[in-house]
């Protein structure tokens, strides 16, 4: 299953890379301790069979956080909005298997004790093996 989450997440980083350029995204949570705000960073991944009779099939939530410093949430938010203009209920090509549907589960605000504030979506992309 560690190969649909990887395929998944490097479909995901392309669109999303696209969608909020020239913001930076990291694939990772590993992001460099000098970076400019505001940043896109590729959060948990988790798989869920989700076989019928005939094909293999999956449910991949993908999670992904804005992070900002700033004291509006104005560009934090609207790089939340192009990551899912981008998403959701739009095609994703992932190498390997058949897209049926991609979804916005949930967003939420966390504001840092830094001082910073994040914004977390999670996307779920149901796939089956083609």
């Amino acid at each position: 299953m560690i190969g649909v989450i990887q395929a998944v997440q490097a479909s995901v980083y392309q669109v999303v890379a696209g969608a909020v350029a020239p913001t930076k995204v990291f694939d990772t949570w590993a992001v460099p301790s000098k970076v400019d705000y505001p940043y896109v960073a590729m959060g948990a991944a988790t798989v869920l069979p989700d076989d019928d009779k005939s094909k293999t099939g999956y449910r991949v939530a993908v999670g992904l956080h804005v992070w900002d410093n700033a004291r509006s949430r104005a560009a934090a938010s609207g790089l939340c909005q192009a990551m899912t203009a981008a998403l959701h209920r739009q095609p994703l090509a992932v190498a390997g298997w058949s897209v049926n549907d991609v979804q916005l589960e949930e967003t939420k605000v966390i504001d840092d004790l830094s001082g910073a504030h994040q914004i977390a979506s999670t996307y779920i992309v149901n796939i089956n093996q083609l």
